[in-house]
């Protein structure tokens, strides 16, 4: 209630509200026309899934080809490396943590269980 007080309403909107709220409207407008036509007829949406289907192994490749050799290092840790090697530096970490608890705080036994 007070901000509605303090916040009062101006007659007219800047002129970059003016300029830009034209554009703002078309997004919208089109955005809703485009769900309606996808909702409206349902193959539209499979078609683009299974076109967002078929091109991601395009963009992944080319993705590799702009930047080679983040794609060898995600291959390379897929092939090499176990399931959980993610893991495995939290582990070490909340061990440490641990054994620093058992060794400095007499509390202990009611903080560790």
């Amino acid at each position: 209630m007070l901000s509605s007080r303090l916040l009062k309403h101006i007659g007219r909107h800047n002129r970059f509200y003016m300029r830009t709220e034209p554009f703002f409207r078309w997004l919208a407008s089109s955005f809703q026309k485009s769900l309606d036509a996808v909702l409206r007829k349902k193959w539209i949406a499979a078609a683009l899934i299974g076109l967002a289907r078929f091109s991601s192994p395009f963009s992944e490749a080319a993705c590799r080809a702009s930047c080679p050799h983040r794609g060898q290092e995600r291959g390379a840790h897929r092939r090499d490396r176990a399931r959980g090697h993610v893991l495995e530096p939290m582990d070490r970490i909340m061990t440490g943590l641990v054994e620093d608890v058992i060794r400095q705080v007499p509390e202990r036994e009611s903080m560790t269980s």
